[in-house]
């Protein structure tokens, strides 16, 4: 068996790249993998009602990611410019959380309730 444990698998030493044996056992990176964690910044409550809204203009311009979670009842949402309906949208429900992970989808975020107004616990955030 040929040691391949210290062996660049040919790429750039400025990104990670495993380190094993062939076998695939002992396999490393040589650089932590770097997950981006947004810092919660603002909180806001969200009423949605029988007309669409969208994410508070004044926040959702100054942040890029938001956590919503579903306090009562359900709503239905897309993150395009396709508007949603009572009927038409991505259903969820009381207890739900919602992960807006980029400047687009909190800018574009928009929802309906289905039947009874429903509250939504915002969480604004940036990243870095």
């Amino acid at each position: 068996m040929v040691d391949i444990r210290n062996r660049n698998w040919g790429h750039d030493d400025r990104m990670p790249y495993p380190i094993g044996d062939e076998e695939g056992e002992f396999v490393q990176f040589k650089q932590p993998i770097r997950l981006a964690v947004p810092n919660w910044l603002a909180s806001k409550a969200l009423t949605v009602s029988s007309a669409v809204v969208g994410l508070d203009e004044a926040l959702r311009s100054s942040h890029s990611a938001a956590r919503l979670h579903i306090e009562t009842d359900q709503i239905r949402y897309w993150l395009s410019d396709k508007l949603p309906t009572a009927s038409d949208g991505i259903l969820t429900e009381a207890g739900d959380i919602i992960i807006l992970e980029t400047a687009e989808e909190v800018r574009d975020f928009r929802a309906i309730r289905v039947t009874a107004d429903a509250t939504l616990m915002v969480e604004y955030g940036n990243y870095g």
